[in-house]
Order: structure tokens, then C-alpha cells, then sequence
């Protein structure tokens, strides 16, 4: 909640693309993304604190998700994370 500009806002920010596979709740063959969730403190709208940060697989369509580890998460970022060629 903001008061004058301070106060505490979710975040949601997509990483990356994981897998594809049928989702059990919309039933469609579609690709989950991973997705990391946390609070942050703002001071006059600039960001001072994050915290309580959250990955879950997602489902393109629908939104239903699932709670993944963080170990879990961060070798999923390097498994589908393509790295840039040099040009």
C-alpha cells in the first residue's frame, strides 16, 4: 500500500520461456513461462527494498501456475536462456 508516495508494491517480471507440455487446469498443449514474484519498498516512487521473492511456472493461456524452487528456477534460467552471438 502507498501513502505519499511510500509504501510497499508487488512485482512480477517474466524470465524466460520453459517447456511446453498440456496444462492441467485449460487443457491446451501450450509453453509455461517462469515467472519471479517479490515485494518492494518504494521511497517516492523510487525502489529502496526487494524481498520475499517467488518463481512460478505459468500457463500462457490460462495463468494457472506453480510454485518452483529457487534452485529449481535458476537451472531452468540456464537451461532455456540463449546466449547472445557475439556480431
Amino acid at each position: 500500500m502507498r501513502i505519499n508516495g511510500i509504501g510497499t508494491i508487488p512485482s512480477y517480471k517474466e524470465v524466460v520461456n520453459i517447456y511446453s507440455e498440456i496444462c492441467p487446469i485449460c487443457h491446451n498443449n501450450v509453453v509455461f513461462k517462469l515467472v519471479e514474484t517479490s515485494k518492494r519498498f518504494t521511497m517516492y516512487w523510487i525502489p529502496v527494498a526487494k524481498w520475499s521473492k517467488k518463481y512460478y511456472a505459468i500457463c500462457s493461456i490460462c495463468e494457472h501456475g506453480k510454485e518452483i524452487a529457487k534452485q529449481e528456477a535458476e537451472e531452468l534460467i540456464k537451461k532455456f536462456t540463449r546466449p547472445i552471438d557475439n556480431l
